[in-house]
């Protein structure tokens, strides 16, 4: 493991350096060697700049768990914002969603949620009652206990 690590970090240096290297090589006669460096030093922070934001953006796609909800519950006046998926501190077996729900119309309705693990099989569902006048807003939070850890990404359908 320690030897993959270094390894990773010198792929990463050596990354910079060449980015670096490849952006220093404009050549300016009436440039001085200060501006040099300052051009091949800016070069560089933007390689590495764009290097993390894009491992952190293919990070975020990948690890991120998703939200469905149907078509129904959205004609019928209910929208969802921002949500979080948590599981349980040392055991991966029960997922507690948090979803900020708005209520465009009046509603009293059964919902239904259903978690998907990344293989697409079901692991959990759990029905609910959802009662919202129209221009609330809050958020709620829907617990899921799988009968054993579940590894990855899961996704959610709210219908």
């Amino acid at each position: 493991m320690k030897l993959e690590l270094e390894t990773r970090q010198a792929t990463t240096l050596l990354l910079i350096w060449v980015a670096g290297w490849l952006g220093g090589c404009t050549y300016d006669e009436g440039s001085t060697g200060r501006e040099k460096v300052q051009h091949t030093g800016q070069s560089v922070g933007r390689a590495a700049g764009d290097l993390v934001g894009g491992v952190a953006a293919g990070v975020r796609s990948v690890s991120r768990d998703k939200l469905e909800v149907a078509p129904e519950l959205t004609a019928a006046g209910l929208r969802t914002g921002r949500y979080s998926v948590k599981s349980a501190l040392g055991t991966g077996n029960r997922r507690t969603l948090n979803v900020y729900v708005m209520f465009d119309k009046d509603l009293k309705r059964t919902v239904t949620l259903k978690a998907i693990d990344r293989d697409g099989n079901e692991y959990g569902r759990l029905q609910r009652t959802l009662r919202g006048k129209a221009g609330e807003a809050r958020y709620e939070e829907f617990v899921v206990q799988a009968p054993e850890r579940v590894p990855g990404r899961s996704r959610f359908i709210l219908e």
